[in-house]
């Protein structure tokens, strides 16, 4: 479920390319447990949601200076708690706009798309059994070989993230939306119960009704 806030104001700050857009090289690095880099997952899912919305033949998303500490907040919350959810049990910072606002940002309306999703993933008909290790972790395994399901690069799993936000309708209208023009994005990783790694997304999006 996803929810517009209203509130009144505008107060927007310069362009910041350097979260619109992953550095250069990290796009074919692979995301692993022990060297996950947020930040570079995070720029990937940016790209690649305005990569989306060039399709569709609509304008970019830009950066907002200190939105992406909301959208941090909630990724982070989410990693801790173990619910992809909007709402957290935080004073202050409970909603969506309640963290726009903690973050010092000014917004009209505001929108979030929150996710988790597999790290490590099958190709299309691969089958995976899960193995425990000596440790008690349990891992996925690619049923044939018993090889451990790889690693994806950034790309790769930005590209995943997005498909994923844009198969349930609410989400994907964030996305597609003609009303917001800026877009901070955030991730953390995380463990499930039975030791898989999941990353945790959280995307906001603000608009500003024209002066």
């Amino acid at each position: 479920m996803l929810g517009a806030l209203l509130l009144a104001g505008c107060a927007f700050s310069s362009r910041v390319p350097e979260e619109e857009t992953p550095p250069t090289g990290t796009a074919e690095a692979l995301v692993t447990w022990d060297d996950f880099n947020a930040e570079w997952l995070a720029a990937a899912i940016f790209a690649e949601t305005n990569r989306v919305r060039a399709k569709h033949e609509l304008p970019p998303f830009m950066s907002q200076v200190n939105l992406v500490r909301a959208a941090e907040f909630q990724a982070d919350t989410v990693a801790m708690l173990g619910v992809a959810s909007h709402d957290n049990p935080f004073a202050g910072r409970r909603n969506v706009m309640d963290r726009v606002r903690y973050a010092g940002v000014t917004a009209d309306v505001v929108w979030e798309n929150v996710a988790s999703t597999s790290v490590r993933a099958p190709a299309e008909g691969e089958f995976v059994r899960v193995v425990v290790m000596p440790g008690g972790q349990r891992i996925r395994v690619n049923d044939t070989t018993g090889e451990p399901l790889p690693w994806p690069t950034y790309r790769e799993l930005a590209e995943r993230i997005v498909a994923q936000f844009m198969s349930s309708p609410p989400h994907r209208a964030n996305i597609l939306g003609t009303e917001p023009t800026r877009l901070a994005c955030a991730t953390a990783i995380g463990r499930t119960a039975t030791g898989g790694e999941v990353v945790h997304t959280t995307q906001v999006f603000m608009s500003k009704k024209p002066l």
